[in-house]
């Protein structure tokens, strides 16, 4: 089919399939930071230790790490519409099964447990190809070379919009219908996304009959067409790439930080703080809220520095800066007595944690190129291992040395990723990147 486009008209297409972008990382959110607040309640009723549970944030974690590379060149070869239609999909079933887990009356907790484990390593795996897919395969389709901090900015906005909504949405589930039925709600909201991606989206601007020429041309400047680029080998290329593995190493520190608010600061809250469960769904929305502020801004500084320093300085001085400051929240805040004063520090500085977001995803796709979602795919292996491996290592040594020697070990971790930006070379594209 051959499709035109209107010369005359500016047209605002890929802002609106930015939105869908935006609400999918928030409802991907939404179900995964879901285990974080169901937490406390399943292993109430299951009568299993925190350490036990952490099993289950493993699974997904593990799930969505080993599926991360592959599921980057998946995107690359099926592309975006079909890719997200298909993760949107497994998703809302996943969710359906989630709430089907039998009770303590029918089976052993170890076996619920290893349901639940098997149900998130799945998630894990299924939602592993989403963000490769989406802030670096379609959005650099989809906006001008240069022009992905600000919109990746705003992906890591509808992220945190998605975890703020999360312990609102299921304490109130939980508290009046039980923890499996508010796992089923999500599922509906998934079904109805999938539909909706696959009637408006497109892999490219050139197929959308709604892009107007002025638009396409704009998003197309300086890029080779697509019937150009080549995809045989691009695990070898991309795997091969120095600023590829940096960047990766420095997401992989960052994301510890990131996974330990993800997955026990509710349970920190609650319990090691002592807040009742309406104090700590509040704090723990407070906290996706601010880094919902810190993706935005973060975004926002990213294309300004560049705009003034280049790709080289400007893009290393958000992440390096956010970072250190980030280290020292979190170190400030074990050192005070007022919870109100504990629970701020650590919201600034996971705000300060998610200003990264933009600068990385925008950083992989300037070194890439046409290969985004398979770089991407490498950088959110090292982003998601975290996943699988700080549950249990947070627990363990929470449950040797105490909440504050857990979270300032988590801290140092910030420190090295930024350390690591110092090292990267964002301009600096790898071979064949199409630039």
């Amino acid at each position: 089919m051959i499709i035109t486009h209107e010369v005359s008209r500016t047209s605002f297409v890929r802002w609106k399939v930015l939105s869908l972008m935006i609400f999918a990382g928030g409802l991907a959110y939404i179900l995964r930071q879901s285990n974080s607040i169901l937490a406390p309640y399943i292993t109430e009723d299951l009568g299993i230790s925190l350490v036990e549970f952490s099993a289950i944030f493993s699974a997904f974690g593990w799930g969505y790490a080993i599926c991360q590379f592959p599921g980057g060149v998946f995107g690359d070869r099926i592309g975006a519409r079909r890719a997200m239609a298909l993760i949107a999909l497994s998703s809302g079933v996943l969710a359906v099964l989630m709430s089907l887990a039998p009770g303590s009356e029918l089976l052993s907790a170890g076996t619920i447990v290893a349901y639940l484990a098997v149900i998130w390593f799945l998630i894990g795996a299924t939602q592993a190809p989403l963000f490769p897919v989406l802030n670096a395969g379609a959005l650099s389709n989809w906006f001008p070379i240069g022009g992905w901090g600000v919109p990746n900015g705003l992906c890591s906005v509808g992220i945190g919009l998605g975890g703020a909504a999360t312990p609102l949405l299921f304490l109130w589930l939980i508290q009046n219908f039980g923890w499996r039925q508010a796992c089923l709600g999500t599922a509906p909201l998934f079904f109805i996304f999938a539909a909706i991606w696959w009637w408006y989206v497109r892999d490219y601007p050139s197929q959308h009959n709604a892009v107007s020429q002025v638009e396409l041309d704009l998003i197309n400047k300086g890029r080779i067409p697509e019937d150009d680029k080549v995809h045989k080998g691009i695990w070898k290329l991309v795997l091969k790439d120095r600023n590829t593995l940096l960047i990766t190493i420095s997401y992989f520190f960052s994301n510890c930080v990131f996974y330990m608010y993800a997955t026990w600061f509710f349970s920190y809250l609650l319990l090691g703080k002592e807040l009742d469960e309406a104090q700590a769904g509040i704090f723990t929305s407070s906290q996706w809220i601010a880094g919902a502020v810190g993706a935005l801004a973060g975004g926002y500084a990213f294309d300004w520095g560049i705009r003034q320093w280049g790709l080289r300085w400007g893009g290393r001085l958000v992440p390096i800066a956010a970072l250190a400051m980030c280290t020292v929240c979190m170190l400030l805040s074990q050192f005070m007595s007022q919870p109100l004063l504990i629970v701020s520090l650590l919201c600034v500085g996971y705000g300060l944690q998610q200003a990264t977001e933009a600068p990385f995803w925008a950083a992989i796709i300037a070194v890439s190129g046409r290969h985004a979602s398979a770089a991407a795919g490498v950088m959110n292996t090292g982003g998601t291992l975290p996943a699988a491996i700080m549950p249990p290592v947070f627990a363990l040594i929470q449950q040797q040395f105490g909440w504050s020697a857990a979270i300032i070990c988590t801290a140092i971790l910030a420190l090295a990723a930024a350390l690591m930006w110092l090292f990267i070379r964002t301009d600096e594209p790898m071979a064949d990147a199409g630039f």
